[in-house]
């Protein structure tokens, strides 16, 4: 698909409230080869809190024989578009589980409201250990906050159009792992800012321990053990706890400093 025509399908589909069949159309392009296959779902008697119903409007497979289900999920008036996020995610994985499909494009829709959430929900596998001490696989659904956005009634999607304008240019026929590992970078930036904040308190947290003596153990070199050490001279010689302290302060100052400078620069809210 030509970058302007593309540009004009996201605008289209993004910029207005929820309609049906610019949403079809939307999948239709995004992945190739839509089977219409319009059909009311049945809502589990735990979801029927938060859900009115849920419609299957068509299939898509890919090259790779990946069967991804167009669904729109009809949300109740108690329910906005941009709450209980975690709910709807985990409806959907109920839903794939139960049809044994891989994936599903999905349009969360709320009564009288303009805007609407478009989501991409997969499979990732997770590791973990059962009470027996054995490693076994089980499957999850992709979090919520990742491959989904808030569209419609003024909402800014700038995103959203980033990361889907290349995959609708590309001449070749996008599959499932091809989508994921395009809209997937999206994430990339938050990711960033988190880690570097998260390396200042894993620091404190660090020397905390091991000023207690829970930490590294000499001869392993630790701010911490060295707080520890110095602070019975704390009267006679100072500079021994001030140097260490110094150093932890600074480095801490550093990490929030360059996770708040990559924030603005990345422009993510806070």
């Amino acid at each position: 698909m030509r970058e302007d025509a593309a540009r004009a399908l996201i605008e289209e589909t993004f910029d207005q409230p929820y309609d049906r069949d610019r949403f079809k159309d939307f999948a239709n392009n995004l992945v190739s080869g839509y089977e219409a296959r319009h059909k009311a779902g049945i809502v589990p008697d735990s979801f029927k809190g938060h859900i009115d119903g849920v419609y299957r409007l068509g299939k898509i497979v890919d090259t790779d024989r990946h069967e991804i289900d167009i669904v729109e999920v009809r949300l109740k008036r108690t329910t906005s578009v941009h709450q209980a996020r975690t709910m709807q995610r985990n409806f959907v994985a109920r839903y794939l589980k139960g049809r044994d499909k891989d994936a599903a494009l999905v349009a969360f829709v709320a009564a009288e409201d303009d805007s609407w959430r478009f989501s991409l929900v997969t499979h990732e596998l997770q590791l973990f250990e059962d009470l027996k001490g054995h490693v076994k696989v089980k499957t999850i659904p992709t979090p919520a906050k990742r491959l989904s956005y808030r569209l419609g009634g003024g909402e800014r999607t700038h995103t959203a159009k980033r990361q889907l304008l290349p995959v609708l240019v590309d001449d070749a026929q996008p599959t499932l792992d091809i989508l994921r590992r395009r809209v997937l970078p999206g994430v990339a930036s938050p990711l960033i800012v988190q880690a570097s904040l998260a390396l200042g308190v894993a620091l404190l947290a660090e020397a905390g321990l091991s000023f207690l003596g829970l930490g590294l153990q000499p001869p392993e070199a630790s701010w911490g053990s060295m707080l520890q050490r110095a602070h019975q001279f704390i009267f006679t010689d100072p500079w021994q706890m001030i140097v260490p302290g110094l150093a932890i302060a600074s480095t801490v100052l550093a990490f929030n400093t360059a996770g708040d400078g990559l924030r603005d620069a990345l422009g993510i809210a806070s």
